[in-house]
């Protein structure tokens, strides 16, 4: 349901309910092109200014940006803002609709479409609404963790 602290360190295993092949990461910073899912370029090693493994703790740090990058790269091809209008390589039907081009109607529909496999929803949502109600919205890139159970991309 959500992460707190609650005196343990934030990658506490027996806390937070962390296995073998888990992954959670830490955002450091509500600026970064990649922390606000604008951005899935993970080519350099810059992309550790903006997060910072907390599970697996491991010395030297874990740096294995797999699967962060597999959800950034789900986002940012589900961005709205990001539509090209572009033909798609190929159309694609989304339940009733049939899509050719990228369009955001496309981009919300793939998003709306697929969200369960990148995510648990009822977890996503719950934190939504809490940073909502609680006027948090900050939280929803420095304080958030992206959290990887049992070694898929499901967040």
């Amino acid at each position: 349901m959500g992460k707190y602290n609650w005196n343990n360190d934030k990658s506490t295993e027996e806390v937070f309910g962390f296995q073998e092949d888990d992954e959670s990461w830490e955002v450091k910073n509500n600026t970064g092109d990649r922390v606000v899912f604008k951005s899935a370029d993970y080519s350099e090693d810059a992309w550790l200014n903006d997060f910072e493994a907390r599970y697996p703790d491991t010395d030297p740090p874990y740096t294995d940006a797999t699967q962060l990058r597999e959800f950034a790269e789900w986002i940012v091809e589900t961005d709205m803002e990001k539509a090209t209008g572009a033909e798609l390589d190929e159309p694609v039907t989304i339940g009733d609709a049939t899509y050719t081009h990228d369009t955001s109607e496309y981009r919300l529909a793939k998003f709306k479409a697929e969200a369960g496999d990148y995510m648990e929803l009822q977890s996503a949502m719950f934190y939504y609404l809490f940073t909502e109600l609680f006027l948090m919205v900050d939280s929803r890139a420095k304080n958030m963790f992206p959290s990887f159970m049992g070694g898929d991309a499901t967040v």
